[in-house]
This record gives C-alpha cells, structure tokens and sequence, in this order.
C-alpha cells in the first residue's frame, strides 16, 4: 500500500508526459497572456516559458522592480510585455486594470497565480482575523 501511494506521487510530481517547445509555441506564439503574481516563483517561471514560446505578455504583480525585469528580459526576446505593479487586494486598482485590459487586442489566457498563504504558527499570529481577510481578499475575492 505505501509503495502504491508513494509510486502515486511520483505521478503527480513527475509525470513523464512533457510539452515541448514546438507544442507551446503553435499554441501561444502572438497569444495575449495575462499573469499575476508573475514577479516570482511560479508566476515568473511561467512567464518566461511562454516568452520562449512567443506569447505576449501583461504581467502583474506587486513587485515594481522585479516584474520590470522580467518584462525586459521578455522585450529582449521580442514578445509584446506589458507589466502593471499593484495590489490585486484594491478594488479600485483592479477597476483600473480591468480598463486596461480592454485595451489588449484580446485577452487569450488568463493565469490567476497570485496567492499568499499564512506561513507561521496560529499562536504567533497577533492579527489573525486581518491575516485572514487578507489571505481571502487575494486567493479568492481578487481572482
């Protein structure tokens, strides 16, 4: 049974079907693809395979000056990159954005990656109904 399960994960983790390169860019070169949380971690890994791929990109995160690296990065390569810095939490940031989002030719696929998570013990919390809001208000009330 704990071989079962653990060969299970190994699945999950590690597929052995992989995309490659040819089968990305047939589907995302030219495409608009709209990012959050795309500064770091999963976000930015993201974005910078779509851009080996040749997909456009507007990516948004709170992160000013790490998300205008990655647009550059994205320039470089010749994809179309746009970045916003703002906090998907602000209702009227996201009012502002979506105006801005109909200025794209079209929105091809949207990636809601943007989360935060609480990563301490319960007892440490001080705030914990504002950490709670907050972890709401982004995982769920912003997508």
């Amino acid at each position: 049974m704990r071989r079962s399960i653990l060969n299970f994960c190994r699945f999950l983790l590690y597929p052995k079907h992989r995309v490659d390169e040819t089968c990305l860019k047939r589907r995302f070169k030219g495409q608009w693809v709209v990012i959050t949380g795309a500064s770091r971690g999963i976000g930015s890994a993201l974005a910078r395979r779509l851009m080996r791929a040749g997909a456009n990109l507007y990516l948004i995160a709170r992160s000013e000056a790490e998300l205008q690296a990655l647009c550059d990065e994205a320039q470089a390569m010749g994809c179309k990159a746009v970045c916003r810095a703002l906090d998907l939490r602000d209702r009227s940031a996201l009012k502002s954005l979506c105006h801005d989002l109909k200025q794209l030719p079209t929105v091809d696929y949207l990636f809601c990656n943007a989360g935060k998570s609480i990563c301490r013990k319960l007892a440490d919390a001080t705030d914990r109904l504002h950490d709670f809001d907050r972890t709401i208000d982004l995982n769920y009330r912003s997508v």
